[in-house]
């Protein structure tokens, strides 16, 4: 902080480069932590290849920006995204994490109720109508209260630490420093682990409707944490998609790996119907960062289309830039914040990361990220302003935004 300050005092255009250099060094402090995806993430992942082997004998499509027009591509969609989850926990991102597995957990709530014809009854809560949904399915691998879950989930999101559902290390404030956050990173695994067991009944129930009676003896399996051991620091492959990062060298090598992934999964070599493989777990993950790439150089030439000479990447690397120290200007001064207000630059930093990554790649959850982001700045302009009135609105149990949505409008 001390080199930021002289900076700002003594060299000025100096101040956004030294920021840069400080999310670069965080950066590369990622790629050599693979304790940030743990061994409940990488069970979760070991599952994907199984899911990938049948995708297109199913009806899915590998198209990177196709959308889900029939019932096979939604189940695969939601596998994507489980992938999606574990990529931001595997870069030390775990409110983008958070936020697309809450999404993935309500969506897949309302699937489980409309096959059981449930419905929110009265006054319960959307935490009691959410453990009720998913007891219906009466499968040892639940947990006995879902909802608590859910409700975990979107406390931590609203920066609002303490709730007990998974113990007291993952009720903890977030920190700074990404490798004292792992047990965000179990608790937010978990809940993608169930959701992907109600998927994989769904992939499995297509398997059998076509006759297909070899479906992946793993996919009925019940869930093992595994390890998982990188063949580099992964999170080098997973940087912000703009327009020169796309055309380089490594990301066609992404890109090309995906292609070849996607040619070799089907093949009987791999065993992947009965057992799990490491090498193809790693390859799967890969995969989708190839897709991302080729659905972002997509949405970049249908710019070019449109905007023929007026076409600018060097007006987003600009912008990119700012978007970058802004983030990292937050995670500065957290050091010298504390409560309710180091909490908020905490998740605010992490929310503006994600909707950098997500928007970047043509996702819908940039906007859940920016709605994350725009409240904990709200709430920290409320701190800084009229300290008295942001304590009484600390000290009430949820916020009145929160208070007003119904899950059962989502």
């Amino acid at each position: 902080m001390k080199s930021l300050e002289w900076a700002a005092r003594k060299r000025p255009e100096l101040f956004g480069g030294a920021l840069l250099a400080f999310a670069q060094r965080r950066y590369d402090a990622m790629q050599a932590t693979p304790d940030l995806l743990p061994p409940r993430a990488w069970g979760v992942l070991s599952i994907i290849p199984a899911t990938d082997r049948l995708r297109t004998t199913l009806g899915g499509t590998w198209d990177p920006r196709a959308a889900p027009t029939n019932w096979p591509n939604h189940l695969f969609l939601g596998v994507d995204d489980i992938v999606q989850v574990c990529w931001f926990l595997r870069a030390g991102l775990p409110v983008p994490a958070a936020l697309i597995a809450r999404r993935l957990f309500e969506r897949w709530t309302l699937n489980v109720a409309h096959q059981f014809d449930l419905s929110r009854q009265g006054t319960e809560s959307e935490e009691a109508y959410i453990t009720r949904v998913w007891r219906t399915l009466r499968h040892p691998s639940l947990p006995d209260e879902a909802g608590r879950w859910w409700a975990w989930l979107s406390e931590f999101l609203h920066a609002r630490p303490g709730h007990p559902a998974f113990g007291d290390p993952a009720a903890q404030p977030l920190s700074p420093l990404a490798t004292q956050n792992v047990a965000h990173h179990n608790a937010i695994s978990a809940v993608v682990d169930i959701v992907l067991g109600y998927m994989r009944g769904g992939i499995d129930l297509l398997a059998e409707q076509q006759g297909i009676d070899d479906a992946s003896l793993s996919l009925r399996s019940l869930h093992r944490d595994m390890a998982i051991a990188e063949p580099f620091g992964l999170s080098f492959a997973f940087v912000p998609l703009e327009y020169f990062e796309v055309y380089r060298k490594r990301s066609e090598q992404w890109v090309r790996g995906g292609q070849a992934y996607r040619a070799d999964v089907t093949d009987e070599v791999w065993g992947l119907a009965d057992k799990t493989n490491s090498l193809m777990t790693v390859r799967a993950l890969l995969e989708r960062r190839g897709r991302a790439i080729e659905r972002a150089r997509g949405a970049f030439d249908d710019e070019k289309a449109v905007l023929g000479e007026e076409f600018s990447p060097g007006d987003l690397a600009s912008r990119m830039f700012r978007q970058c120290t802004i983030a990292e200007m937050a995670r500065q001064i957290v050091p010298d914040a504390s409560g309710a207000e180091r909490d908020a630059l905490i998740v605010a930093a992490q929310a503006a990361d994600g909707a950098t990554h997500l928007w970047l790649e043509d996702s819908d959850d940039a906007v859940g990220c920016i709605r994350v982001l725009l409240e904990q700045v709200a709430r920290l302009r409320t701190h800084r302003l009229k300290p008295g009135r942001a304590q009484r609105l600390e000290a009430t149990p949820t916020t009145p935004l929160a208070a007003s949505v119904s899950f059962s409008s989502r």
